[in-house]
């Protein structure tokens, strides 16, 4: 149960910083501006988890034969990612 409070609050926080760097005219965004608000240094399983669920918009570039995740540009918050921002 704390996990998902946790998570739910790291989720949040990549909304508003995604919110904030591109009301501030960051771009390109890439998940190397979020770093800092994951102390795992997951950021970018959190991203893929938010694509996944339609909160945001990004272009996954992939390394390798098995195209492995490598890292996240052109991350865009969708309306979806920007109603959850404003409950």
């Amino acid at each position: 149960m704390e996990v998902n409070t946790v998570n739910q609050k790291l989720i949040y926080a990549i909304l508003q910083e995604i919110d904030t760097c591109l009301n501030q005219g960051v771009l390109p965004l890439h998940d190397d501006y979020l770093q800092h608000l994951s102390e795992a240094g997951d950021i970018l399983e959190y991203l893929l988890l938010m694509k996944n669920e339609r909160l945001i918009g990004g272009t996954l570039v992939t390394k390798g034969f098995n195209h492995t995740p490598h890292r996240m540009t052109n991350i865009n918050l969708t309306h979806l990612g920007r109603k959850a921002l404003h409950l």
